[in-house]
């Protein structure tokens, strides 16, 4: 639930106080008139008379004063919860010592919620790690049923046999995409920098998604790629197994398709040192209203929805730009419907922007 900004702002402002101590400053002014008129029909000097009003008040606004010197420290460290910057946890256990009871009363409810709140993120850490341990587990346990059963259906020659091996190839592929997708939340205990050859990358992805290419009829082209490249090389080749399964899926079937691979370096000698390597297919395009939401979770735009490509998920460029971001690579895209699409990969050459993550 969000604090509005009126809670937030007068919570701990002096009006606010006065406020809420209405009641009591009223009764305290009303004593110390009924005192000065008590003393004044008891014919007290006027000097004494002024003197013991001046001291009531005075105590009046020393009491304020002090009590507001606590409140104001107090409700400014609750209202800080309620700030956007600020972890609401560690505000709510970093409230200062409370001066009276409702103060204490605050304060231990904030230490409840903070304390349940911390067992239920402990709890959900370790239901999400149980659950990745079981979709990991799955994952590698399914993939031998399937590659020998991919085995068998490619040794039998007849069209519904390599049909079958088509399709168990997808299935490997959506269970390659299961077990990356749970991966993606503990990146950086199993994600390992090394400068790896990008031609080696490049060849092995396409080793690996060969029957798929040459079921589409996709031709390869592979331009200069003699750079080697700071990464790790298994979540680029998945990446790049994405982008494969991409091209091959929104292919132009009335012209012949090719898949380019070809990168450059930019800035070199510098800080801002980097490799680029484009993707270029020359498929159907991609509209350019659905352009800057094609990295989107479950987005699968214009192509996607057209007749023929009814098994897009939308889950393979989402995992790319998640898996990008999260071991310090970039991923950019250009394309216009009907003339392909390029999608570039690029590889930070500085290796202290990986220090820092």
């Amino acid at each position: 639930m969000r604090v509005s900004k009126r809670w937030r702002g007068g919570a701990g402002s002096f009006g606010s106080y006065l406020a809420d101590r209405a009641v009591t400053i009223a009764c305290w002014l009303c004593a110390t008139g009924i005192v000065a008129v008590i003393l004044t029909y008891t014919a007290v000097n006027r000097g004494i008379l002024l003197l013991a009003a001046c001291t009531l008040l005075g105590a009046l606004v020393l009491a304020l004063g002090i009590g507001y010197a606590s409140h104001r420290r107090f409700w400014a460290s609750v209202s800080a919860i309620a700030d956007e910057d600020v972890s609401p946890i560690d505000a709510a256990q970093d409230l200062p010592y409370p001066a009276n009871g409702a103060e204490r009363a605050v304060d231990a409810a904030f230490v409840a919620v903070a304390r349940a709140a911390a067992d239920g993120i402990a709890r959900s850490r370790r239901d999400a790690a149980d659950y990745r341990a079981f979709v990991e587990a799955w994952s590698h346990e399914v993939k031998t049923p399937i590659h020998a059963a991919t085995l068998l259906a490619a040794g039998d020659p007849t069209p519904s046999g390599q049909a079958i091996a088509g399709e168990l190839e997808r299935v490997d592929g959506y269970v390659e995409q299961a077990l990356y997708y749970a991966r993606s939340t503990s990146v950086d205990r199993d994600f390992s920098v090394r400068l790896a050859p990008l031609a080696q990358i490049v060849t092995e992805t396409l080793h690996a998604k060969t029957n798929l290419l040459l079921s589409q009829s996709v031709g390869v082209r592979l331009g200069d790629l003699g750079f080697s490249v700071l990464c790790d090389a298994k979540w680029v080749r998945f990446m790049l197994g994405q982008l494969v399964d991409n091209a091959c899926k929104y292919r132009d079937p009335n012209r012949p398709q090719t898949l380019t691979f070809t990168a450059r370096r930019e800035h070199g000698g510098t800080a801002d040192e980097r490799v680029i390597l484009d993707v270029v297919d020359c498929g159907l395009g991609i509209p350019a209203a659905d352009l800057p939401r094609i990295f989107d979770k479950g987005f699968v735009g214009e192509n996607g929805r057209r007749a023929g490509q009814a098994a897009s998920t939308g889950i393979g460029l989402y995992l790319v730009r998640l898996l990008a971001e999260k071991t310090g690579l970039g991923v950019h895209v250009r394309s216009a419907e009907g003339e392909g699409a390029t999608f570039s990969l690029v590889f930070p050459m500085n290796r202290m922007r990986y220090l820092e993550r």
